[in-house]
């Protein structure tokens, strides 16, 4: 809990440097609020985090002091009301509810980075609105009618860019820049042939400054960083952590920035998948850096905890019983006692064209200074059986009851096969996760 005050005050407080001019946060009116509750919440990428409350008096007033707050966007919320604002460091932000909910009638009265918010906000609606009621009268969107929708459009084009110039260097303008569709540099696009997916993958964050930490107290890079994982990333496991690496390196330009973008794809991965991308994630920036100022949601601590659990230097869980190729119940961890050599474990399943690799691998190395235990985890049982590579000689080679779900393959964490371990004569974990390349240089120490 202490932690996660920290991380509060790290985020939306500042020094004294950051106080600005400005005595007070945000001063409003809103005559519908009379004497309700409203709370203030800050924004941490797509997580809404309270910072304060205050009680609207009987006329309609209130105001939240500036205790030090950053720029950013924040949120005002009734029981059942709410609305965005900008927060200008420098400058009060005033603001008039004039209609019966936070999100009609808005007139600014202070606040440069809000007005922006309402004109844009403004312009957009006469847009829609404008754009619905052409469609209502004309369902079959004759050619007329889609000419002045591309008349409609053109013109929003033009006032956008209006409003972009009008407030230039705002946070408002950074913001809403960098969510409208991306566009492409003529100069940087000759090279690419007309292809614009491989353009914008390599192009995507040119426009992006991963040293604002303004950035943070918006939603505006967890929405980048799914705009860019949806269309410009290939959906397998190497594209992805292509992408991971591309964001994270960019991204430690400002350690607030780097570590809400870490919090934010730890948090995707765990809930979407891939798990592996997931444990990639975790293990590569994560655990390597040591991050305790990341706060993660309580299903990504439990992975954390049990993935700590199975670190270079920790005991080796301990395993249930396991099925012999004869019908024998084995503990693999007597096994692993019983030995004065280092264990190559590893978990495997039949239709693994890498597992197969790694057999052959195990097969032809004919080693002797350590002991090789395979544990399956097939469905069937009768899938193993049927496997030649079931019956290597120098592999103890066992069957794991259960498998995807099985105990053993839940301790060690299994979500691929081959996963691989090296266990030392002490019964402690010496390396995880060790690719097929790693296990050549195991079984063959001197090269």
């Amino acid at each position: 809990m202490l932690r996660f005050l920290f991380l509060i005050i790290l985020i939306f407080s500042g020094s004294l440097a950051f106080a600005g001019n400005c005595k007070y946060m945000l001063k409003a009116t809103f005559a519908n609020a009379a004497n309700k509750k409203i709370v203030l919440s800050g924004y941490y990428g797509i997580k809404l985090i309270p910072l304060d409350s205050v009680v609207v008096s009987a006329s309609g007033k209130f105001h939240f002091l500036n205790k030090k707050y950053r720029a950013g966007f924040y949120n005002i919320k009734t029981a059942n009301d709410g609305i965005d604002f900008i927060f200008n460091e420098n400058e009060c932000t005033e603001i008039n509810f004039k209609g019966k909910k936070a999100g009609d009638e808005i007139e600014v009265k202070g606040g440069i980075d809000q007005k922006g918010l309402i004109e844009l906000r403004k312009q957009k609606l006469t847009l829609r609105a404008a754009l619905q009621d052409l469609v209502k009268k004309d369902t079959l969107l004759t050619d007329l009618t889609k000419s002045e929708i591309k008349r409609l459009i053109e013109e929003d084009a033009k006032k956008t860019g209006q409003v972009m110039s009008k407030y230039k260097g705002t946070l408002f303008v950074t913001t809403a820049l960098l969510a409208m569709p991306e566009k492409i540099d003529s100069k940087t696009f000759t090279s690419y042939q007309q292809d614009t997916i491989t353009y914008f993958k390599d192009h995507f964050f040119d426009n992006v400054d991963f040293s604002n930490e303004a950035l943070c107290r918006t939603t505006l890079l967890p929405n980048l960083y799914m705009r860019y994982l949806s269309k410009y990333v290939q959906y397998d496991e190497q594209g992805f952590k292509n992408a991971i690496d591309l964001i994270l390196n960019r991204a430690k330009a400002n350690q607030l920035v780097y570590n809400l973008s870490l919090e934010y794809l730890m948090d995707l991965f765990q809930q979407a998948g891939p798990e592996i991308v997931f444990e990639y994630i975790l293990e590569t920036y994560y655990l390597e850096n040591a991050c305790d100022n990341v706060h993660v949601s309580s299903n990504v601590r439990k992975k954390i905890e049990s993935w700590q659990v199975l670190s270079p230097g920790q005991d080796a869980p301990l395993l249930e019983k396991c099925i012999s190729y004869e019908g024998d119940s084995i503990v693999p961890s007597d096994v692993f006692k019983k030995s004065n050599k280092s264990t190559l474990l590893f978990f495997w399943s039949t239709h693994c064209s890498f597992c197969k690799e790694l057999m052959n691998m195990l097969e032809k190395s004919a080693v002797t200074h350590m002991q090789l235990v395979g544990i399956n985890i097939d469905d069937d049982i009768n899938e193993w059986k049927r496997s030649p590579f079931s019956k290597i000689k120098g592999i103890i080679n066992l069957y794991s009851p259960g498998g995807w779900e099985s105990p053993a393959a839940r301790k060690y964490l299994v979500n691929k096969t081959p996963t691989i371990y090296l266990i030392n004569s002490f019964g402690k974990i010496e390396k995880r996760n060790i690719s097929l390349e790693d296990v050549y240089l195991v079984l063959n120490p001197k090269h």
